[in-house]
This record gives C-alpha cells, structure tokens and sequence, in this order.
C-alpha cells in the first residue's frame, strides 16, 4: 500500500508497518509533523566483527549503553556465520 493508501486507513487495521525511514512520510501522513524524527541527546552505532560469541550481553551506565550477541542475518542482509554483532548507544 502506498502512502495514499494509508492516508485512507478506516481504523479496521490493527497494526500499520512502515518502515521507510528517518524521514518517515508514513509517520507524517499519519501523525502529521508533531510526531516528526527528532535528535533526544543520544546516537547509536550497530556492526559486526568476526569472531563467535556463546551469549548475549548488554552493559548499561550513566546514559551509556554496549551489547554483543551472536550474529543471525537474514535473506535481506547475511552475515557469516561465524560472526557477532555489536551495539553501542550514548551522547
């Protein structure tokens, strides 16, 4: 369904996916520009690295936050199997 599509939900759907981005026009057709992308203080960084990790592990401090977990892919985006991903969020 395209954005005119969505202009026009009657309220008969529980759940609307749209997954186009920062610059959301889903989110502005939508909620209109009151709910548009904001900066909130805090950036995120996601990767991968080489290498296997046997568990999940998050550590969080002071508006800080780091994590590993195995890395799983998909169709869209594989990963070698051998392989973790990481995350790190903070100012």
């Amino acid at each position: 369904m395209g954005i005119a599509g969505i202009r026009s939900l009657d309220g008969s759907c529980e759940v609307v996916v749209a997954a186009d981005g920062l610059n959301s026009t889903a989110r502005t057709a939508l909620f209109g520009l009151r709910y548009r992308a904001r900066y909130i203080g805090a950036s995120s960084w996601r990767g991968t690295v080489d290498g296997e990790t046997g568990s999940v592990t998050e550590t969080w401090g002071e508006g800080l936050g780091f994590g590993v977990t195995p890395a799983s892919g998909s169709a869209a985006a594989p990963v070698k199997r051998s392989s973790t991903e990481w995350g790190w969020c903070g100012p």
